[in-house]
């Protein structure tokens, strides 16, 4: 957001200090130029002037922008600047300079397109994954109540089992009816076996 901000309130600047073919002016170290091979020959031989690799040079001025020469990568590059910094890369040709120079802020408008759209493509991104958020789960409760049942019968599973390794094993009545133990089991299982086929937001029982 504060890019395009930025693009937008540079893009006014360009547009009040406009060029024409026969109409240019740049400054370089000072000096005006209103011939594009003659302030590309400046340029150039700003360039040579760089001894350090690591110096910025103050350049001069284009269409209401501040130039400032570097070197990046063994590339030389010009930086102009309001608001925000825009690039241009420069090779080691005069009229192709000034050129490249000048579509570095004619791009504006498209950057700020490609910045707007993009945007609006996160903005629509954020909201559907906030709607995905805020939608309930549509078997939350029949999840919860399963979970209170089966933590209902983990406690009597285990006080079945308790039980059952104190009774007399011997005994012909309990061995004539149903195991305790096992119909809790079995019952357990049962909502297990059920629950398979309900999606969880959270781990399945086996895994607690």
């Amino acid at each position: 957001m504060e890019r395009i901000d930025g693009l937008t309130k540079d893009y006014k600047v360009l547009q009040a200090h406009p060029i024409a073919e026969d109409s240019f002016s740049m400054t370089v170290k000072g000096k005006l130029y209103t011939e594009r091979k003659a302030a590309g020959e400046a340029v150039l031989q700003a360039c040579k002037a760089i001894l350090n690799p690591e110096d910025r040079v103050k350049l001069g001025e284009f269409r209401g922008f501040s130039m400032t020469l570097y070197i990046d990568n063994g590339i030389f590059k010009i930086a102009m600047k309001d608001s925000i910094t825009h690039i241009a890369e420069l090779e080691n040709n005069i009229t192709g300079n000034i050129v490249r120079i000048n579509n570095a802020l004619e791009n504006m408008p498209k950057s700020i397109d490609n910045l707007k759209n993009r945007l609006e493509n996160l903005n629509s991104e954020q909201a559907a994954a906030q709607s995905e958020v805020d939608t309930p789960f549509p078997k939350e409760r029949e999840y919860k109540e399963k979970q209170t049942r089966l933590a209902q019968l983990n406690i009597e599973l285990d006080n079945a089992e308790k039980e059952e390794e104190e009774a007399d094993h011997t005994d012909t009545e309990q061995e004539k009816k149903p195991s305790v133990l096992k119909a809790l089991k079995d019952f357990k299982e049962e909502i297990r076996a059920d629950d398979c086929t309900t999606e969880s937001p959270e781990k399945s029982y086996e895994e607690r």
